[in-house]
């Protein structure tokens, strides 16, 4: 919905604009031009998401003391706030 009413309202967008280099917009321009089925558009999401995700975690890698947490840890409020606590003393 987000890239057809930016498509609707800016007809002249193209998937080469650098507007359009978040995930999921330039292949959803691409199935809304009809360039791409929607399952292929999926998939071309999905495996974007799955790239740019790779190279985070290479980034975040050559970070030095970078802490990670389990974002759906049922504990993750409490191991924060403990890691803060930790830094704070």
């Amino acid at each position: 919905e987000e890239v057809k009413s930016l498509f609707q309202k800016y007809p002249g967008l193209r998937s080469d604009m650098p507007s359009m280099r978040s995930v999921g917009y330039r292949q959803s321009l691409e199935y809304l031009k009809g360039d791409v089925e929607k399952k292929d558009c999926i998939h071309k999401i999905i495996f974007a998401t799955r790239q740019l995700a790779k190279r985070q975690m290479t980034w975040m890698r050559s970070m030095e003391d970078l802490n990670l947490f389990d974002c759906i840890s049922d504990n993750l409020s409490n191991e924060v706030i403990a890691f803060v606590k930790n830094k704070i003393v």
